[in-house]
């Protein structure tokens, strides 16, 4: 549960342009709303700066301790594509507290990752460490760039920062108009909607594969989505309020 609810919060970043906010609710049928998630982005002149936050309620909101998630990306814009400088990834809940910071060595080709967690208000981790890859974007950034990149029925595999426990990789595909047609009348969105599928490959709850649908409008905003079943809550689902 709590894998897939991080999971869920790190890919709601579509493609924004100039200084915007988007509310969403997250719910599911059988237990009702399950969090709130929002995103605030910037761009001005050649940088940018994202600032997602997300929230649990209802019984989420019990089996995470209150969890409470926070990532800010900053960077620069390059031919319309998000270039991280620096990705913050802060969590909380009511046992503990964890900063992690990635910083981008362009020139070394590194990213190093400051983590620390405090459990009370006692540290008991500070430890830095250059990761085993490079990618010159985070899990944030990423899908602003994955919206520039898209066309009907392409599969690609992208590199991101901030995704260490499944190596980085993150699979998006554009399904077939028969496949994109049937997740439409799913979600009831309108057929103007662009139907993106996500997969990460980590393995969660006895599958090696979690995937997510996503209805974007034109200007890549995702408009609702979902999560396959889930234990507990079964599906997971996301609105754009």
């Amino acid at each position: 549960m709590k894998k897939t609810y991080i999971f869920l919060m790190i890919f709601f970043s579509t493609i924004f342009l100039g200084a915007q906010t988007y509310h969403y609710k997250v719910y599911s049928p059988l237990t009702g709303t399950i969090g709130k998630i929002t995103l605030r982005i910037n761009e001005f002149g050649k940088s940018y700066k994202m600032i997602g936050e997300a929230k649990t309620s209802g019984i989420v909101k019990m089996l995470t301790h209150n969890r409470r998630d926070r990532y800010i990306s900053t960077g620069s814009v390059k031919n319309g594509r998000y270039i991280t400088h620096k990705f913050r990834m802060e969590r909380k809940d009511s046992k503990y507290k964890e900063i992690v910071d990635y910083t981008f060595d362009y020139k070394r080709k590194k990213v190093i990752k400051h983590r620390m967690r405090w459990k009370g208000n006692k540290k008991d981790k500070d430890k830095s460490e250059n990761l085993k890859y490079f990618a010159n974007t985070d899990l944030a950034a990423l899908f602003h760039n994955i919206v520039l990149d898209l066309k009907s029925g392409k599969r690609r595999d992208y590199l991101a920062v901030g995704a260490e426990k499944i190596k980085g990789r993150v699979t998006v595909e554009i399904p077939n108009e028969k496949v994109a047609q049937k997740e439409r009348r799913f979600l009831k969105v309108p057929n103007s909607m662009k139907i993106v599928h996500v997969i990460s490959k980590e393995e969660i709850d006895g599958k090696r594969n979690r995937k997510a649908i996503f209805a974007v409008d034109k200007n890549g905003v995702i408009h609702k989505g979902y999560f396959e079943a889930i234990p507990v809550v079964g599906k997971i689902f996301i609105k754009l309020k």
